[in-house]
């Protein structure tokens, strides 16, 4: 803009300059006499008036020719460097336009993704509300399933404590980070207030534009219109051109003009000539006179002695003052005193007295009478004659006045007659250079009309551009401020968001801590079921002990009657080594029998009752391994109360083969027992143990039935414990990791937020720079565009400063034009005057 401007500024005040020029070389002819006041010049004018009309004329210098196409070229150069300009401010336009449809697709991915997250969250809601739900339905049953949580729990508190820790600071980091958003977001308000007055700035700079393009559109329809008006005066000169080549085709009628004022003033010098003669003519009469007035003198001198002779006889006669004024007339001093009317001044009475005697004279005599009428009519001749004398000198001089104006004129004329016929002669070459200098002049001047023409279109075009540029900066304007507008109620819907979160987050961590109150509860109440658990295991121990001490008294019966069989019996050798090492086994163990030996079988194999001993002691053995095995339980009882690790699977292997090692053994003595009942040799005695030993049987079996329910139900209850343990710890793995997704998720969300939001901060930075760029660009094309416009309007005050000095001129011109045809005028009566008078 600034470049075209300064290429319009530049072109106008070369064309201006060379409009001078050329108006200033023929300033005469470039005015149409329409709009002049005098007269209209003539077509047949005088030698005279052509002369004065035909200013001197400067021959063009080829210098101005060289810097016209110096500026042309220029003007050429300035163009291409517009136009290159202008390619590159359509390849930023483009580059901006593509980074705002990129700004667009981004702003459409994010909303995309916070739809998506949204939803995720939603979900996620759904999800925990769901989980929720199925927790508190899984709490029912885990109140009974916390044996092998115990261990486990403690580590988790711990790992729990160090995530809620590591929690509570990213909750810290997150405040901090919505203290620095809220900064930020502080700071954005403050940018988008600056922005705000920068674009009211901006449309307050755009509206001052408007009224300079304003002025710069009427400054270039005055230029339209000077422009018009230097055709118009092109044309006139054209015109003028055309009358100058009529006037070389009259030259030939004014030579004959000029000769025939060259024969005028040949007839002017003839007159002249006659007229000197007549001068001297005149002077001759004149002396003639002057010697009949000599005579005179001398007649009126005698007259004077004589009348003086008088005088000295009668003084105070009237006629001595008529005397005496007629000698004051006759003499040279008293010639002025005469009256215009031609008659002497006579005394006058001045006083009664003297009137008196006036009229108390006597009277003259005739004669006297006569000769002072004489007097008086020689002296009025002579007066008439001196008049004339006078008149003749005065014409006489004032012929030498013309005579010498008409020979300074005629010499005058014949120098201008060289000069019109040289300058003649120089127009002629004038006009053909002239001629060829218009047309160049005016094709130069179509050019650089064209030109303008072009420029003026892209200045055109430059407007509509800015125009568009302009509007294109509004709507971007207000899509930043509807962006900023969004990414505030955004960044504050977030923010609720967030703190909603955050509290929710401290909710759920007060529920968890709940939970994990609860949780310790039951843990509590775990340990006290275990407690019971240990007392009733203790009571079955008790039991079991006293079962023991049951089933050796038993054993001690059933040896006491075997020995008292073995003594009622027959005596024989094999019996009598029976006895005796039925003796020596009860002996050796104060008649008891060693569950080895019974193993061993060192008794008497071949003895009757062999079997039945065998068999008791089996059962004895049984028994002793019996109680063994519950010794066994009760010692792994205690180290699994001195552990407390979680070996429930290893425990119940370990209670299920007892149980069944217990019942294997049952099952024998149940086997001993009928074989019992079914021997042939069964006393009243017998009898009643064995009552006995079957009602203590069967109360162990209730008993035994009774712990294995217990079992079961232990088993059952762990395995259920175990699942539900096993349901609830994954479900909280889950959720634990879901939350931790979700803050990551969150806090890369939040990331990619600030690194978006630094990114359009920059942008708007860089915006705001190129902007600050444009307008001061334009401030600097206004300013230029001002200088240029005021150099352009001193050029025209400067160019209507000459054409007043050059209408001045002319009117000065036609002024002397009008005086010198006034002389001209009187010169021609003269001489008409002079004819008439010599008539």
């Amino acid at each position: 803009m600034a470049l075209l401007s300064t290429c319009v500024s530049e072109g106008l005040c070369v064309l201006g300059r060379y409009v001078y020029k050329s108006f200033s070389r023929a300033s005469v002819f470039a005015i149409d006499r329409t709009w002049l006041p005098g007269p209209a010049p003539s077509l047949h004018m005088t030698s005279e008036e052509v002369a004065v009309d035909l200013p001197p004329v400067c021959p063009p210098h080829t210098s101005d020719m060289e810097a016209v196409q110096e500026e042309i070229e220029h003007l050429k150069r300035e163009i291409i460097e517009a136009n290159e300009d202008r390619a590159k401010a359509a390849e930023y336009g483009l580059v901006l336009l593509e980074e705002k449809q990129a700004l667009a697709g981004q702003i459409e991915e994010l909303n995309s993704l916070y739809d998506s997250a949204r939803r995720e969250l939603e979900t996620a809601v759904e999800s925990i509300k769901r989980v929720q739900n199925d927790y508190e339905k899984r709490l029912k049953d885990v109140e009974n399933q916390r044996e092998q949580l115990l261990s486990e729990m403690e580590s988790r508190e711990s790992t729990l404590i160090s995530r809620v820790d590591k929690q509570q600071e990213q909750i810290r980091q997150l405040e901090r980070k919505l203290k620095q958003a809220v900064s930020e977001q502080e700071h954005l308000s403050d940018h988008n207030t600056i922005l705000t007055t920068e674009i009211d700035k901006f449309r307050r700079e755009c509206d001052i534009q408007k009224e300079e393009v304003k002025r710069l559109r009427k400054d270039s329809s005055e230029g339209w219109r000077e422009c018009e008006e230097k055709k118009q005066e092109i044309e006139r000169l054209q015109k003028r051109i055309e009358k100058l080549k009529q006037l070389e085709k009259d030259f030939p009628a004014v030579r004959e003009v000029n000769r025939s004022l060259r024969q005028e003033i040949e007839v002017v010098h003839a007159h002249y000539e006659s007229v000197v003669d007549e001068k001297a003519e005149l002077e001759h009469q004149n002396s003639q006179t002057m010697m009949a007035l000599n005579e005179e003198r001398e007649e009126k001198a005698q007259l004077e002695i004589k009348l003086r002779e008088d005088e000295l006889r009668s003084p105070i006669s009237p006629s001595w003052a008529m005397e005496k004024a007629v000698l004051n007339a006759s003499s040279p001093t008293g010639r002025n005193n005469l009256n215009h009317n031609g008659s002497f001044p006579f005394p006058s009475p001045t006083s009664p007295s003297h009137s008196a005697k006036a009229h108390s004279t006597p009277r003259k005599t005739p004669l006297h009478q006569n000769l002072l009428s004489e007097m008086l009519t020689v002296d009025t001749a002579h007066l008439e004659l001196l008049q004339k004398l006078a008149a003749a000198e005065e014409t006489a001089a004032g012929l030498r006045k013309e005579k010498a104006a008409l020979s300074e004129r005629v010499s005058s004329l014949v120098k201008q007659l060289g000069e019109v016929e040289t300058e003649a002669t120089r127009a002629k070459e004038e006009l053909n250079k002239r001629l060829s200098d218009g047309a160049r002049a005016m094709e130069s001047l179509k050019e650089d009309q064209m030109i303008k023409d072009e420029i003026l279109d892209q200045l055109r075009n430059k407007l509509t551009g800015m125009a568009a540029e302009r509007t294109s900066m509004e709507i971007e304007v207000e899509a930043m401020k509807n962006e900023v507008k969004r990414v505030q109620e955004s960044s504050a819907a977030e923010l609720e968001r967030y703190r909603c979160d955050c509290q929710l987050e401290q909710e759920k961590n007060l529920e968890l801590r709940g939970q994990v109150v609860v949780l310790e509860e039951q843990s509590a109440q775990m340990l006290e079921s275990l407690q019971k658990l240990e007392g009733i295991i203790y009571n079955s121990h008790n039991e079991l002990s006293s079962m023991t001490d049951d089933i050796h008294n038993m054993h001690r019966a059933v040896v006491s009657l075997v020995n008292d069989n073995k003594t009622s019996a027959s005596s024989s050798p094999a019996r009598s080594n029976g006895t005796s090492s039925n003796g020596r086994v009860g002996g050796g163990g104060n008649g008891s029998v060693t569950p080895a030996e019974v193993v061993s079988g060192d008794a008497g194999a071949d003895d009757k009752y062999y079997t039945l001993q065998l068999k008791e002691r089996k059962s004895t053995v049984q028994v002793h391994l019996e109680t063994q095995s519950l010794v066994g339980i009760s010692n792994l009882h205690d180290q699994l109360r001195s552990i407390r690790s979680p070996l429930e699977q290893f425990t119940k292997k370990m209670l299920e083969k007892s149980l069944a090692h217990s019942t294997r053994h049952l099952s024998d003595a149940k086997n001993v027992a009928a074989n019992e009942r079914g021997s042939p040799v069964v006393t009243r005695r017998n009898t009643g143990l064995s009552g006995e030993s079957d009602v203590a049987l069967n109360k162990w079996r209730s008993k035994l039935a009774v712990k294995t329910e217990e079992v079961n139900n232990l088993r059952a209850i762990m395995r259920a414990r175990a699942a539900t343990t096993e349901v609830s710890v994954s479900s909280l793995r889950s959720k634990i990791e879901g939350q931790s997704r979700a803050y990551q998720t969150e806090l890369t969300k939040l990331k990619y937020q600030l690194r978006m939001l630094k990114k359009e901060k920059e942008e708007q930075y860089s915006q705001r720079v190129m902007y600050y760029k444009r307008c001061e660009d334009l401030s600097e094309e206004i300013t230029r565009t001002k200088r240029d416009m005021e150099g352009v309007r001193q050029e025209n005050t400067e160019l209507l400063t000459s054409l007043k000095k050059t209408i001045q001129k002319k009117l000065d011109l036609s002024r002397e034009l009008e005086e010198y045809k006034v002389e001209q005028e009187r010169l021609r009566i003269i001489p008409a005057r002079l004819g008439s008078s010599r008539i």
